[in-house]
């Protein structure tokens, strides 16, 4: 039950950065709602490396490989949301991987970067914890 309260909090936290900034900035509502899905995914994705997150269990995905450095290891270092950050930078320019419109905006560039924020937002809240997180991890 603890690990339920964890990612809540996680996924409010993220949700709350990126409803603040696209509020203050007046984006229109197809982009906010690309912007949530983003950061609601990327805030729950650095805790891939655990067996019962919900990503592991609802997908089938084999987390073996995934869990076998342990927890808050690999996927919790500052590698994954620079490599995400690059890859988030390519796609948005890319006309085929930006290229989904949703009521004549092009969103898929939102949502990219806002998977990086939530990624990054998850393990800056990890860092605050007891455990902590190792940001420089290889």
């Amino acid at each position: 039950m603890l690990f339920l309260a964890i990612r809540k909090t996680h996924i409010a936290s993220a949700e709350a950065v990126m409803m603040g900034y696209a509020v203050s900035t007046n984006q229109p509502l197809p982009i906010i709602i690309t912007e949530a899905i983003g950061v609601w995914i990327g805030s729950q994705l650095p805790d891939i490396d655990q067996r019962q997150t919900r990503v592991n269990k609802k997908t089938g995905l084999e987390t073996f490989v995934l869990t076998l450095w342990g927890h808050r290891t690999w996927s919790h270092s500052i590698w994954i949301p620079v490599f995400l950050f690059i890859l988030a930078r390519y796609s948005s320019n890319s006309p085929i991987l930006n290229g989904i419109s949703f009521y004549g905006y092009k969103v898929m560039g939102y949502f990219y970067f806002t998977l990086v924020l939530g990624y990054f937002l998850h393990e800056l809240l990890d860092s605050f914890s007891v455990e902590g997180i190792r940001w420089l991890y290889h």
